[in-house]
């Protein structure tokens, strides 16, 4: 269902190009709605395979471990993402970017569940890039070797410490944003 409110959300756009190629919005604030922030988001991009690469050879479930954000970046083919590319983007006319994370890639397996500054570094920087180019940035933790189906079936009480800690993390980081990252 989800899928189908999704493709009818990207056709209205691609078929509304008033719509679909201009700037976001700078009227949005704390006190808009749900509804006027998502209008005024319009066309996106997701930046995939990035951020939230992972294979069976990657990372600690995988045979050899990968230590670099970068490298995970790159895991998939993808390049390196640069300030460039996020410009390339909005100058096409998309005005939101989705930035899927791995946020497990590169976190300790001590308990504490502690990200690597580098990670969040990284996407911070990708999301001030975007930011400066008027975007829109929607943060998100993604498949992520599906520990989440995994991990709540198996331990639910330390999947919950384990994905509190993450979305703790990650809002610490980002607490002063403002509405235009999501």
């Amino acid at each position: 269902m989800n899928h189908l409110k999704n493709a009818i959300i990207v056709t209205s756009m691609l078929l509304s190009p008033m719509l679909a190629f201009s700037q976001a919005s700078k009227n949005i604030t704390l006190d808009s709605s749900a509804v006027q922030i998502v209008a005024d988001m319009k066309l996106g991009i997701n930046l995939g395979n990035t951020f939230e690469a992972v294979d069976s050879g990657i990372g600690a479930t995988g045979g050899w471990v990968l230590r670099t954000q970068e490298q995970f970046e790159t895991a998939w083919g993808s390049p390196v993402i640069t300030k460039e590319m996020i410009s390339g983007y909005a100058k096409a006319g998309f005005t939101t970017l989705r930035v899927p994370v791995a946020w497990t890639n590169c976190m300790s397996e001590d308990g504490l569940y502690t990200i690597s500054p580098n990670v969040v570094a990284r996407v911070k920087a990708v999301t001030d890039w975007a930011l400066s180019e008027g975007m829109y940035v929607i943060i998100n933790e993604h498949w992520d070797y599906g520990w989440i189906n995994k991990e709540f079936i198996a331990n639910k009480d330390e999947a919950m410490k384990k994905y509190s800690a993450i979305w703790s993390q990650v809002s610490q980081a980002f607490k002063d944003y403002g509405v235009q990252v999501i």
